[in-house]
């Protein structure tokens, strides 16, 4: 009888392992995705950053060119800000620091110096409100995007060290 109690406890620490191993390596495996994610996500949106700012640096700028890549900025930020959520979902709570490093410029760039460029040179409903604000806001908001690209940079680098750290490759 002993025998027979041994066995099945023995059977069910095997089995309690073995669906423990298989849990971690699934909880891996989707943190692995979610952070190549992550880091697609941010890239996209400075790329984008870029684009606004090559066409806000040209000499006479493009009204409906600027508008188009102010469209495609917001489009790519709300992608990235989807990701790094999917992160705080399944990510580790090492993470969270690093996340705080894009979350809060991101959003001041966009409630501070994207937001109001886009009310103030096309209008809430696409009209144009001030025919010479690109040429004297331009200037300003290309400065803003030079600082948003480099926190990003920085970001980038801070968690693939985190994150590498988290899925044991680093």
């Amino acid at each position: 009888m002993v025998s027979a109690g041994s066995a099945v406890y023995v059977s069910r620490n095997e089995l309690a392992r073995k669906e423990s191993a298989a849990a971690a390596a699934e909880v891996r495996e989707n943190r692995q995705r979610v952070y190549a994610d992550l880091m697609t996500g941010v890239a996209e949106y400075v790329e984008g950053l870029g684009f606004l700012e090559g066409t806000l640096t040209r000499n006479l700028p493009d009204r409906e060119t600027v508008r188009a890549a102010t469209d495609d900025l917001t489009g790519r930020g709300g992608a990235a800000i989807k990701t790094v959520n999917m992160v705080f979902l399944v990510g580790s709570m090492q993470l969270v620091p690093t996340l705080d490093e894009f979350m809060h410029p991101y959003d001041s760039f966009v409630r501070v110096h994207l937001n109001p460029f886009i009310l103030h040179n096309f209008g809430g409903s696409g009209d144009v409100t001030d025919p010479d604000g690109l040429l004297r806001d331009g200037p300003g908001l290309v400065d803003e995007i030079d600082r948003m690209m480099a926190e990003s940079g920085e970001f980038v680098g801070d968690f693939l060290v985190r994150a590498r750290e988290d899925l044991g490759t680093g």
